[in-house]
Protein backbone atom coordinates (compact mmCIF):
# COMPACT_ATOMS: atom_id res chain seq x y z
CA UNK A 1 0.00 0.00 0.00
CA UNK A 2 1.12 3.30 -0.99
CA UNK A 3 2.15 5.73 1.58
CA UNK A 4 0.45 9.28 0.82
CA UNK A 5 0.74 12.63 2.86
CA UNK A 6 3.85 13.83 5.38
CA UNK A 7 3.80 14.33 8.74
CA UNK A 8 1.93 12.31 11.31
CA UNK A 9 -1.06 11.78 9.40
CA UNK A 10 -1.49 9.65 5.90
CA UNK A 11 -3.98 10.65 3.52
CA UNK A 12 -4.69 10.59 -0.03
CA UNK A 13 -3.04 13.27 -2.56
CA UNK A 14 -4.83 17.01 -1.66
CA UNK A 15 -5.45 15.92 2.11
CA UNK A 16 -2.31 16.69 4.31
CA UNK A 17 -2.60 17.95 7.92
CA UNK A 18 -1.41 21.34 9.56
CA UNK A 19 1.63 21.43 11.06
CA UNK A 20 1.61 24.57 13.05
CA UNK A 21 -1.11 23.09 14.81
CA UNK A 22 -0.68 19.20 15.11
CA UNK A 23 -3.02 18.63 18.40
CA UNK A 24 -5.97 19.77 16.32
CA UNK A 25 -8.76 17.67 14.71
CA UNK A 26 -8.61 20.10 11.36
CA UNK A 27 -7.57 18.72 7.98
CA UNK A 28 -6.86 21.21 5.09
CA UNK A 29 -8.23 20.23 1.46
CA UNK A 30 -6.59 21.58 -1.59
CA UNK A 31 -8.69 20.73 -5.27
CA UNK A 32 -6.41 20.03 -8.32
CA UNK A 33 -7.30 22.97 -10.79
CA UNK A 34 -7.10 19.91 -13.36
CA UNK A 35 -10.75 18.84 -11.84
CA UNK A 36 -12.25 22.52 -12.07
CA UNK A 37 -14.73 20.82 -14.76
CA UNK A 38 -16.19 19.82 -11.95
CA UNK A 39 -18.20 22.78 -11.35
CA UNK A 40 -18.99 23.30 -14.37
CA UNK A 41 -20.61 19.96 -14.69
CA UNK A 42 -22.33 20.65 -11.41
CA UNK A 43 -23.74 23.97 -12.76
CA UNK A 44 -24.84 22.21 -15.91
CA UNK A 45 -26.48 19.07 -14.20
CA UNK A 46 -28.11 21.93 -11.87
CA UNK A 47 -29.37 23.79 -14.92
CA UNK A 48 -30.96 20.41 -16.28
CA UNK A 49 -32.55 19.58 -12.97
CA UNK A 50 -34.39 22.81 -12.64
CA UNK A 51 -35.29 21.85 -16.51
CA UNK A 52 -36.77 18.65 -15.44
CA UNK A 53 -38.93 20.52 -12.99
CA UNK A 54 -40.00 22.35 -15.14
CA UNK A 55 -41.34 19.79 -17.80
CA UNK A 56 -42.57 17.60 -14.28
CA UNK A 57 -44.84 20.96 -13.24
CA UNK A 58 -46.21 21.34 -16.75
CA UNK A 59 -47.19 17.80 -16.71
CA UNK A 60 -49.10 17.60 -13.71
CA UNK A 61 -50.96 20.51 -15.27
CA UNK A 62 -51.58 19.49 -17.88
CA UNK A 63 -53.04 16.19 -16.36
CA UNK A 64 -54.98 17.63 -13.59
CA UNK A 65 -56.48 19.95 -16.47
CA UNK A 66 -57.49 16.60 -18.23
CA UNK A 67 -58.68 15.50 -15.30
CA UNK A 68 -60.97 17.91 -14.78
CA UNK A 69 -62.24 17.92 -17.92
CA UNK A 70 -62.92 14.62 -18.51
CA UNK A 71 -64.88 14.60 -14.97
CA UNK A 72 -66.99 16.85 -16.39
CA UNK A 73 -67.58 15.13 -19.70
CA UNK A 74 -68.72 11.86 -17.86
CA UNK A 75 -70.84 14.24 -15.72
CA UNK A 76 -72.49 15.57 -18.55
CA UNK A 77 -72.96 12.21 -20.04
CA UNK A 78 -74.34 10.80 -17.22
CA UNK A 79 -77.07 13.77 -17.27
CA UNK A 80 -77.40 13.41 -21.06
CA UNK A 81 -78.43 9.69 -20.52
CA UNK A 82 -80.81 10.46 -17.57
CA UNK A 83 -81.99 13.15 -19.62
CA UNK A 84 -82.75 10.23 -22.84
CA UNK A 85 -84.34 7.44 -20.30
CA UNK A 86 -86.42 10.28 -18.46
CA UNK A 87 -87.59 11.21 -21.93
CA UNK A 88 -88.63 7.40 -22.99
CA UNK A 89 -90.13 6.24 -20.17
CA UNK A 90 -93.89 5.43 -20.79
CA UNK A 91 -96.22 8.30 -19.11
CA UNK A 92 -99.30 6.95 -17.05
CA UNK A 93 -102.53 7.95 -17.91
CA UNK A 94 -102.77 11.39 -18.41
CA UNK A 95 -105.51 13.18 -19.02
CA UNK A 96 -104.30 16.07 -20.88
CA UNK A 97 -102.55 13.10 -23.56
CA UNK A 98 -103.71 12.57 -26.95
CA UNK A 99 -104.02 8.69 -26.84
CA UNK A 100 -104.60 8.83 -30.64
CA UNK A 101 -108.39 7.35 -30.57
CA UNK A 102 -111.34 9.76 -31.88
Amino acid sequence: MASFGTGPFHSRPGLSSRSNNAQSDEIQLRVDPIHGDIDDTISDLHHKVLGLRNVAQAIESETKFQNDFLSQLVGSAKLMTFQILASSEPRGNDSTQSSGWS
